[in-house]
Protein backbone atom coordinates (compact mmCIF):
# COMPACT_ATOMS: atom_id res chain seq x y z
CA UNK A 1 0.00 0.00 0.00
CA UNK A 2 1.21 3.48 -0.90
CA UNK A 3 0.17 6.68 0.83
CA UNK A 4 0.02 8.94 -2.23
CA UNK A 5 0.70 12.65 -1.97
CA UNK A 6 -1.09 13.22 -5.28
CA UNK A 7 -4.24 11.11 -5.00
CA UNK A 8 -7.60 12.88 -4.61
CA UNK A 9 -7.30 15.68 -2.04
CA UNK A 10 -3.75 14.89 -0.85
CA UNK A 11 -0.85 17.26 -1.37
CA UNK A 12 2.85 17.54 -0.67
CA UNK A 13 3.95 20.65 1.14
CA UNK A 14 7.55 19.48 0.82
CA UNK A 15 7.81 19.38 -2.98
CA UNK A 16 9.31 22.20 -4.96
CA UNK A 17 9.23 22.66 -8.75
CA UNK A 18 12.12 20.23 -9.36
CA UNK A 19 11.00 17.42 -7.03
CA UNK A 20 7.36 17.74 -8.06
CA UNK A 21 8.27 17.50 -11.75
CA UNK A 22 10.67 14.63 -11.10
CA UNK A 23 8.07 12.61 -9.25
CA UNK A 24 5.50 13.27 -11.99
CA UNK A 25 8.00 12.20 -14.68
CA UNK A 26 9.20 9.02 -12.91
CA UNK A 27 5.64 8.03 -11.99
CA UNK A 28 4.59 8.45 -15.63
CA UNK A 29 7.57 6.40 -16.81
CA UNK A 30 6.77 3.66 -14.31
CA UNK A 31 3.11 3.55 -15.31
CA UNK A 32 3.97 3.31 -19.01
CA UNK A 33 6.85 0.84 -18.67
CA UNK A 34 5.07 -1.48 -16.22
CA UNK A 35 1.43 -0.90 -17.25
CA UNK A 36 0.38 0.43 -13.85
CA UNK A 37 -1.78 3.30 -12.62
CA UNK A 38 -0.12 4.67 -9.50
CA UNK A 39 -0.01 8.37 -8.67
CA UNK A 40 3.15 8.58 -6.51
CA UNK A 41 6.10 6.31 -7.29
CA UNK A 42 8.66 8.06 -5.11
CA UNK A 43 6.73 8.36 -1.86
CA UNK A 44 8.34 6.94 1.26
CA UNK A 45 5.08 6.26 3.12
CA UNK A 46 4.44 2.59 2.34
CA UNK A 47 3.09 -0.51 4.01
CA UNK A 48 3.97 -4.01 2.86
CA UNK A 49 4.63 -7.45 4.25
CA UNK A 50 8.26 -7.84 5.26
CA UNK A 51 8.54 -11.09 3.29
CA UNK A 52 7.45 -9.31 0.08
CA UNK A 53 11.01 -8.00 -0.31
CA UNK A 54 12.27 -11.59 -0.41
CA UNK A 55 9.37 -12.85 -2.56
CA UNK A 56 10.05 -10.22 -5.20
CA UNK A 57 13.82 -10.74 -4.97
CA UNK A 58 14.56 -7.10 -4.21
CA UNK A 59 18.35 -7.03 -4.20
CA UNK A 60 19.12 -3.33 -4.33
CA UNK A 61 19.94 -1.80 -0.97
CA UNK A 62 20.56 1.83 -1.87
CA UNK A 63 18.57 4.88 -2.98
CA UNK A 64 16.18 3.26 -5.47
CA UNK A 65 15.29 0.04 -3.62
CA UNK A 66 11.62 1.02 -3.27
CA UNK A 67 11.46 1.68 -7.02
CA UNK A 68 12.96 -1.75 -7.65
CA UNK A 69 10.29 -3.25 -5.40
CA UNK A 70 7.56 -1.39 -7.33
CA UNK A 71 9.00 -2.53 -10.67
CA UNK A 72 9.18 -6.15 -9.57
CA UNK A 73 5.66 -5.93 -8.14
CA UNK A 74 4.47 -4.51 -11.47
CA UNK A 75 6.12 -7.31 -13.41
CA UNK A 76 4.59 -9.88 -11.04
CA UNK A 77 1.15 -8.29 -11.53
CA UNK A 78 0.88 -7.70 -7.78
CA UNK A 79 -1.95 -5.50 -6.59
CA UNK A 80 -0.68 -2.04 -5.62
CA UNK A 81 -3.17 -0.03 -3.60
CA UNK A 82 -3.02 3.69 -2.87
CA UNK A 83 -4.67 5.90 -0.29
CA UNK A 84 -4.38 9.71 -0.18
CA UNK A 85 -2.22 11.32 2.46
CA UNK A 86 -0.67 14.74 2.93
CA UNK A 87 3.04 15.30 3.30
CA UNK A 88 3.72 18.20 5.68
CA UNK A 89 6.57 20.66 5.20
CA UNK A 90 10.02 19.37 6.10
CA UNK A 91 11.00 20.08 9.70
CA UNK A 92 13.93 22.47 9.61
CA UNK A 93 13.47 22.93 5.85
CA UNK A 94 16.72 21.18 4.88
CA UNK A 95 16.58 18.40 2.30
CA UNK A 96 19.32 15.75 2.34
CA UNK A 97 18.26 14.31 -1.02
CA UNK A 98 20.29 15.34 -4.09
CA UNK A 99 17.84 15.63 -7.04
CA UNK A 100 20.43 14.80 -9.71
CA UNK A 101 21.95 11.80 -7.91
CA UNK A 102 18.56 10.46 -6.84
CA UNK A 103 17.02 11.11 -10.26
CA UNK A 104 19.81 9.19 -11.96
CA UNK A 105 19.36 6.28 -9.54
CA UNK A 106 15.60 6.20 -10.20
CA UNK A 107 16.02 6.38 -13.98
CA UNK A 108 18.63 3.64 -14.11
CA UNK A 109 16.53 1.40 -11.84
CA UNK A 110 13.40 1.86 -13.98
CA UNK A 111 15.32 1.01 -17.15
CA UNK A 112 17.25 -1.84 -15.56
CA UNK A 113 14.10 -3.51 -14.27
CA UNK A 114 12.12 -2.95 -17.46
CA UNK A 115 14.75 -4.32 -19.82
CA UNK A 116 16.27 -7.08 -17.68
Amino acid sequence: MIVSRYLDWAKSEDDDLVTGFGNWMFTLMYNVLFRQKVTDLLVIYRAFRKDLVRELNVDHGAIAWTTQMMCKAGKAKSKIAEIPGNEPPRIGGIRKMNPLRNGWAELTMLLRERFS
